[in-house]
């Protein structure tokens, strides 16, 4: 009556990390209390938060999630914390959803020579997209850069954490995104990470 779907029995995310089907996930949003940004004139304005930067029209989430800074804060916490994974399960991986083909290569450039990490870029524009996962799934790779390739029904349980740096920003899609590393596996470290920005729909969900 109400056009919304009724359904007879849910099973939750609580209920999947309590029967131990699921991690139990941490997400980190990534905030700034000084902001400064310099304008065209030359003017330096400053802001307490990402979400009060984002209401002004000097800057939008795009430009943000391409800005050098924000790639490079962003991957260092990826990079501590599989570094830190990897100590326990040697063969743990990280994934990073980019927003687009020349972004994906932007930050596979700074994973592969600032931080000296081991990557695939996984987009539409490969050939066979698919053999490149499925050969990323048994391998000891640390990360997989992916624009919307690596989504809902791709398994691959290594994958334990995840940046997210896409434009899409549904409830739909950052449920896809973050169930990437919450597939059970038999390593003896069980976490699951997501570093993303506090942008105000992403802090809501």
């Amino acid at each position: 009556p109400d056009n919304k779907i009724q359904c007879n029995y849910t099973y939750s995310l609580q209920q999947a990390v309590q029967d131990g089907v699921c991690r139990n996930p941490k997400i980190v949003l990534i905030d700034n209390e000084e902001i400064s940004v310099t304008t065209e004139k030359k003017e330096t304005k400053t802001f307490t938060s990402l979400q009060s930067l984002l209401k002004n029209p000097l800057i939008t989430y795009q430009e943000l999630i391409k800005h050098e800074a924000v790639i490079n804060y962003i991957i260092a916490q990826g990079v501590n914390k599989l570094a830190s994974i990897r100590m326990y399960n040697n063969n743990a991986a990280g994934l990073i959803v980019a927003a687009s083909v020349e972004h994906a290569e932007q930050i596979f450039s700074v994973l592969t020579t600032v931080f000296e990490q081991s990557a695939i870029i996984v987009t539409y524009k490969e050939t066979n997209p698919s053999d490149k996962i499925n050969h990323f799934r048994f391998s000891n790779t640390q990360w997989i850069v992916s624009v919307g390739m690596v989504s809902e029904g791709t398994d691959i349980p290594r994958l334990q954490v995840c940046c997210h740096l896409s434009r899409v920003k549904t409830e739909l899609y950052f449920r896809q995104v973050l169930g990437r590393i919450l597939r059970v596996n038999d390593a003896s470290n069980q976490e699951a990470w997501l570093f993303t920005l506090a942008e105000e729909k992403l802090s809501l969900f």
